[in-house]
Order: structure tokens, then C-alpha cells, then sequence
């Protein structure tokens, strides 16, 4: 999603930019706006929050899906007579004490 807004900035402000600001960061106004918004929020770390919460999403995701393949596989396995199922239970419990 991109959002686009209207800034208005007074005119010192304006030709520091222009002045100092724009050989660095690039030449159309609004380049140089956002990579200056970004440039900010990525000093104080607000991206870098977005990403991470977005990798512990991830990671959430990925240890669902392991624990239903070995909440299937032991299902399987005790289907199939290889383990008590109680067993299993009670050996994770202790483990996870």
C-alpha cells in the first residue's frame, strides 16, 4: 500500500533542503522527501521493528506448522501401534517442565 500526501514546508526549511540535502539523497522533491522520512524512521528504529514483527509472525507460523506434523506423525505412529500415545504425552510434559 503506498499513501500519498501534500507537504508544505516554509521556505528556509525548503532551500536548506534543496541546498543541502538533495546532492545527497537525489534530485525530485519527492525522493528526497521520503528518503528522508525514511532515513528518520529507520534512525529510531521503527522499521527495523516492522520487520522483526513481521519475522516473529513468520517464525509463529512455521512453529504451528511443525507442531501439527509431529502432532500428526505421533497420531500416525500410535494409529499404527509404534507408541502409546499417553506415553508420549507425559515423556513432553516432563520434558517440558
Amino acid at each position: 500500500m503506498t499513501k500519498k500526501i501534500l507537504v508544505t514546508f516554509p521556505d528556509g526549511v525548503w532551500h536548506a533542503i534543496e541546498k543541502d540535502v538533495m546532492p545527497q539523497l537525489g534530485y525530485g522533491d519527492s525522493e528526497v522527501v521520503r528518503g528522508m522520512v525514511m532515513a528518520y524512521l529507520n534512525e529510531k528504529g521503527y522499521l527495523l521493528r516492522s520487520k522483526v514483527r513481521a519475522s516473529n509472525q513468520e517464525l509463529v507460523k512455521e512453529l504451528d506448522a511443525q507442531g501439527l506434523m509431529v502432532e500428526a506423525l505421533v497420531e500416525l505412529l500410535s494409529k499404527n501401534g509404534h507408541i502409546v500415545l499417553d506415553e508420549w504425552r507425559n515423556m513432553v510434559n516432563k520434558k517440558i517442565e
